[in-house]
């Protein structure tokens, strides 16, 4: 558990536990301070280290299997770095997605005011250590994939969004509901990770079926033309040889009898 010393003058809901409990470490955030306060105060340096550590201990560990044989495709990944840059969200996703889904659902029976206004630092004091942790993700990231040359253009588009989003947020440290909200999105991506990884080491075995929508697209476009087959003169006598060879005459078809 976090060991925290509040000030006197803060009044705390009661204790409740928190995904951020998980932690193997106590961050240096202390209740009452903002978000830009804590990072002056270099609270962002337990999360910068362990993003490092499993960062470059992944690196690690895929070099040595590459050596022994366990390689992944090339289309997937272009290099160990590109790799090893999946593994650090796989863990570090975990408690700060869930701490923050556990603040959005407790101030959903809030007022208006306690989600959209100041950030209540002291009861909400997850909001604050997971903005903080975001902020070092996306700082990291941008500094390790222009170090290592690995990631796309995509990736850095995405990056300077949610880097000028950060920039809002921390200087206002309002709008905790908002916040909360958008960080407990990060729940997934320890599942996008791990497929990607799955992706690239195991390839995808399965065999390719039309996706359920297919029907429905069938269904909607329009039918081809159909072409038009010639039909033979009808007999003014008598039915046509067509008609006479239904399942009624088929002993006539057989025997080779026309109709007269």
């Amino acid at each position: 558990m976090r060991a925290k010393v509040l000030p006197s003058n803060a009044t705390v809901p009661p204790a409740a536990f928190s995904a951020l409990d998980l932690f193997p470490f106590s961050t240096w955030c202390e209740p009452g301070d903002c978000i830009l306060p804590c990072i002056a105060k270099f609270g962002f340096v337990p999360y910068a280290a362990a993003i490092l550590t499993l960062f470059y201990t992944a690196a690690a560990l895929i070099t040595f299997a590459k050596r022994h044989g366990i390689t992944w495709s090339e289309q997937s990944f272009s290099s160990v770095w590109d790799v090893a840059w999946h593994v650090p969200n796989i863990f570090m996703c975990v408690p700060t997605s869930l701490s923050s889904l556990q603040t959005s659902w407790r101030l959903l029976g809030q007022s208006d005011f306690e989600r959209f206004g100041p950030l209540n630092t002291v009861a909400d004091l997850e909001v604050t250590e997971c903005c903080i942790w975001f902020g070092t993700y996306l700082a990291l990231d941008m500094i390790l994939m222009t170090i290592h040359r690995f990631g796309s253009r995509e990736t850095l588009f995405h990056h300077a969004i949610f880097t000028f989003i950060c920039a809002v947020m921390f200087r206002g440290c309002t709008a905790p509901f908002v916040g909360s909200t958008l960080l407990a999105q990060e729940a997934s991506t320890p599942f996008l990770n791990l497929f990607l990884l799955g992706r690239g080491f195991l390839g995808l075995a399965v065999r390719q079926r039309p996706p359920p929508s297919a029907p429905f697209r069938r269904r909607l476009s329009p039918d081809p033309p159909s072409v038009a087959r010639p039909s033979r003169p009808r007999s003014r006598h008598g039915p046509s040889w067509s008609s006479a060879c239904l399942p009624s005459a088929s002993s006539r078809c057989a025997s080779g009898s026309t109709p007269q």
